[in-house]
């Protein structure tokens, strides 16, 4: 006859308390994950809207030349380039 394995367990209350730290651990993962997507997206959304603004900024320097805008009331001032020594 063969012999028969003798199977050790853990307590109840220590299967319980790994399977708790397992399914927190697993949704701390979840979360990250869903962040890293969130992030991602936002990475991408922010290119976008800085290569909008690129261009924008060109097309202002192309009417009135090289200038600074006061954001609060729309006046600018025209920039004076710099004298090489």
């Amino acid at each position: 006859m063969a012999e028969q394995e003798t199977v050790a367990k853990i307590s109840e209350k220590q299967l319980k308390d790994i399977k708790k730290i397992q399914g927190d651990l697993n949704q701390v993962l979840n979360q990250i994950g869903y962040l890293e997507v969130q992030k991602s997206g936002l990475k991408t959304q922010f290119a976008k809207i800085n290569e909008d603004s690129e261009k924008f900024k060109k097309e202002l320097e192309d009417e009135y030349g090289p200038i600074n805008i006061d954001l609060a009331t729309g006046e600018y001032t025209i920039v004076e380039p710099e004298e090489k020594k």
